[in-house]
């Protein structure tokens, strides 16, 4: 197994337990934003690897976005949804829904 499939590994682990907790106790606004600024991060890479004149300061960018900041964001994304599964599994309702 090559580095660069570690790294990639690494992030998608980083990113499952955050998010399966955030969703599995009922917070997915903070999941969701969480989801949104990791996208946002890695198109500021993009946009500022194309500015760049010399090619090989554009493939760093490049490859701090795709390799760095994408697994995380996918591993946030599995993990929220496995956290929705289980949290629906489980019949939980949030604290608002059980207000009387």
């Amino acid at each position: 197994m090559g580095q660069v499939t570690i790294i990639v590994l690494i992030g998608i682990a980083i990113g499952i337990g955050p998010g399966f907790v955030l969703t599995r106790k009922g917070r997915t606004l903070p999941w969701i934003l969480s989801m949104v600024m990791l996208a946002l991060v890695a198109a500021w890479f993009v946009f500022e690897g194309r500015a760049q004149d010399s090619g090989w300061d554009a493939i760093g960018y490049g490859i701090i976005a795709f390799v760095m900041i994408a697994p995380v964001a996918v591993g946030i994304l599995v993990g929220g949804l496995a956290g929705l599964y289980r949290r629906r599994k489980a019949g939980q309702t949030t604290p608002h829904d059980t207000a009387s």
